[in-house]
């Protein structure tokens, strides 16, 4: 029979039998309590404890100060700390409570000259210098774009892939090799991070005869190497990425938007990560927004067995699976690229009732295909439920990031200063919590030694985080450095960008910064403008434009970020 212990003095009974209390919850006049598990629990992190501090002392200050209040400002006091205390199953209200200073936006020039928006957590904002209310214009020295030019005929009208990439200047058989590796390269490095892709069954369908398939299509094969591709150190691939980009983008504009389908969604949603790392921001807003609103009719947002009655593409429960991981993996790819334009957010969590996404087994001789961190340990098929674990936990970080932006993007006049004081409290408790439930094949932190292996996912998803906790609390961090809120949301962000830093650290010594995911670009730019504001980091800070420029050859958004940084230097 399994033993259990007492919460209070691990005092030991068995499961089944009717023990007197111990001795010592008799004389404290208390009923042991015994603990399903009988083993330690892991502690609670600092920055959780510190967080919760911080808005315990907040609500006591909040308390204090109604005492000195009149009986009108006590009302209106009490009223916004309603509207602030929500719980966390309701719709988000943040966006009721932002004062319009927090909501900073900034226009600049777009590549034919016209004024684009880029909200608070922009990236073309994170090297703004000037004070702003409300809206304002920073236009680079240099604002010049070249647009990726299409100069295909109007015979691109045919459908035939074979015709398409004839005209785009290359043929299938011919770059068989270069398909292979932008493939492997997709795979490997960025996969994990772009889970709106179902493996196995794309890999199934590219290896059979290719006929009426569900799950591949010319277009999104081009798209996936146009994307792998930009990580390889081959110059001549890597410019014909830019060509597969090209064509790919010439299937759906003339095609596949006037036919909707799981590929057409997964290839456009490609083409837009790859206009993102190209910096050609407006066009990947645009695509993705194509993506996502296709996804939504076709009612991607139900989950497939409540109508698999009505949908005969849905003959498996692979099927079924495989549109939930759909689902789920365009819901994270939304927040990251509102998180990055400081845009607001397309796919609502409160819009969809999709299941949890599962894992499937893996069809034989995988090995080749598994992401970075797997493919190297012999039992790498395995432990794929990690990769899903972090998928699912991303998920749960999405939706925290999602009552962030909604709040963000619109210019709505919060009550007071204590209110908005109290929403980014709420806000941060909330990602430390996140943090803090995180199952231990997800969890990092800092203090691990130099030889632990650090998987991809599990850098993007704590990357991500930092991102989003020095974003909800840098605005805060600079009002006033002589307040408690502010010098609180200021250390928070400092942990914040020197996580970052010592997670760039490794990820560079463990896999190199030519495979180095997108959300890393976004990471850097919030750490460094951080350290550069709140302290003397220089050796950090400088360390950060040396990464940022090693990017660029992967990532033109790193060099664009960098020269961003080089204007606020200047300016200064």
């Amino acid at each position: 029979m399994k033993k259990i212990s007492c919460k209070r003095c691990r005092f030991r009974k068995l499961r089944c039998s009717r023990t007197e209390p111990c001795q010592s919850c008799s004389s404290a006049n208390q009923p042991c309590e015994y603990r399903d598990s009988d083993c330690k629990t892991r502690p609670v992190s600092t920055e959780y404890t510190a967080s919760l501090e911080s808005r315990v002392a907040w609500l006591e200050s909040f308390i204090l100060s109604l005492a000195d209040a009149s009986p009108e400002d006590r009302e209106s006091r009490l009223k916004s700390f309603r509207a602030t205390a929500r719980p966390h199953n309701e719709a988000n209200q943040l966006a009721t409570l932002l004062p319009l200073k927090y909501c900073q936006g900034s226009l600049q020039p777009g590549p034919g000259g016209s004024l684009i928006y880029h909200g608070p957590t922009s990236i073309h904002r994170t090297w703004s210098t000037q004070p702003t209310a409300g809206l304002s214009l920073n236009i680079p020295p240099d604002s010049a774009q070249h647009p990726i030019s299409i100069s295909l005929s109007a015979s691109l009208l045919a459908t035939s892939y074979e015709s398409i990439t004839e005209i785009a200047g290359f043929n299938l058989e011919d770059e068989d090799e270069a398909i292979t590796n932008g493939l492997l390269l997709f795979f490997q490095w960025q996969y994990s991070h772009f889970m709106f892709i179902y493996r196995e069954a794309f890999l199934r369908d590219h290896f059979s005869d290719r006929q009426n398939c569900k799950y591949w299509s010319p277009g999104l094969l081009l798209s996936m190497c146009a994307l792998g591709l930009q990580m390889s150190s081959d110059t001549r691939e890597r410019d014909l990425g830019d060509k597969f980009y090209t064509a790919a983008e010439s299937v759906c504009i003339l095609s596949g938007l006037t036919q909707p389908s799981i590929i057409t969604v997964q290839t456009i949603l490609c083409l837009a990560f790859y206009a993102l790392g190209q910096g050609d921001l407006s066009k990947s807003w645009g695509l993705s927004g194509i993506a996502f609103r296709m996804a939504q009719d076709l009612g991607f947002q139900k989950d497939p067995a409540d109508w698999i009655l009505q949908d005969f593409s849905i003959a498996t429960n692979e099927d079924i699976e495989i549109r939930r991981r759909i689902y789920w993996g365009c819901y994270n790819s939304d927040k990251l690229i509102s998180l990055i334009l400081g845009r607001p957010v397309q796919l609502p969590w409160h819009d969809a009732s999709v299941a949890q996404t599962d894992v499937l087994p893996d069809f034989p001789q995988m090995h080749a295909w598994l992401p970075a961190g797997f493919s190297n340990d012999a039992s790498a098929s395995g432990k794929s439920s990690s990769l899903i674990l972090c998928f699912r936990e991303q998920i749960r970080l999405s939706r925290s990031i999602e009552r962030l932006l909604s709040g963000l993007a619109f210019l709505r006049a919060a009550p007071d200063e204590v209110a908005w004081e109290g929403c980014v409290g709420d806000m941060t408790v909330e990602l430390y919590k996140w943090q803090d439930s995180l199952p231990l094949a997800a969890r990092w932190n800092k203090w691990e030694p130099c030889s632990a292996v650090l998987l991809p996912s599990v850098a993007v998803l704590h990357l991500l985080f930092y991102s989003t906790l020095i974003a909800l609390n840098f605005d805060q961090a600079e009002a006033d450095p002589s307040t408690k809120p502010q010098e609180s949301s200021r250390d928070i962000c400092v942990a914040s960008a020197e996580a970052i830093t010592c997670l760039v650290r490794k990820y560079r010594q463990q896999h190199g910064l030519r495979f180095a995911p997108i959300i890393l670009i976004y990471s850097i730019s919030q750490a460094a403008r951080t350290l550069r504001s709140f302290g003397a980091y220089q050796d950090e800070t400088a360390y950060l434009y040396s990464v940022l420029e090693e990017c660029s050859s992967t990532w033109e958004l790193a060099g664009e970020a960098l020269g961003y940084i080089h204007q606020g230097q200047n300016v200064v």
